[in-house]
């Protein structure tokens, strides 16, 4: 039953990152995002940042669950502040390399991929914080 619950917990950070991110990206980027092999590639970037993320949060949440009840008791915007540094820092460890080296090829340097997934990480961040996701005290 547990293994069923993490496999639920995956696909929901998957699907919600694949839609935000495949939709901002379209919006930013135009005619470049609306091809087929465009959509794949962000399907599998976001399969592998997904998969990351997953497994950051697993470990924030088992190994660190009392710091982060003495972070959320003492400071709540202390304790969003670390949950957007992992969010955006565990994305975009996976995804400036992966974006940069196979689908925005030559087309953006390393500066504008990285303001580029900020921004539709900060988009990704504010509906899964609406939503309710990004609180590993409650995957525990």
């Amino acid at each position: 039953m547990e293994t069923l619950g993490l496999l639920y917990k995956f696909l929901y950070i998957f699907v919600l990152n694949l839609i935000v991110k495949e939709l901002s990206l379209q919006f930013f980027l135009g005619k470049l995002a609306r091809n087929f092999k465009f959509i794949i590639g962000v399907l599998i970037i976001s399969f592998a940042s997904s998969g990351f993320l997953f497994i950051v949060m697993n470990i924030v949440s088992t190994y660190f669950r009392y710091v982060l009840l003495y972070l959320y008791f003492s400071s709540l915007l202390g304790y969003l502040g670390l949950f957007i540094a992992l969010y955006m820092g565990s994305n975009l460890v996976v995804e400036v390399p992966l974006y940069g080296y196979t689908l925005l090829r030559g087309k953006l340097d390393i500066g504008g991929i990285t303001s580029l997934l900020l921004m539709i990480n900060m988009f990704a961040y504010f509906i899964a914080y609406l939503l309710g996701f990004v609180d590993p005290l409650a995957w525990t």
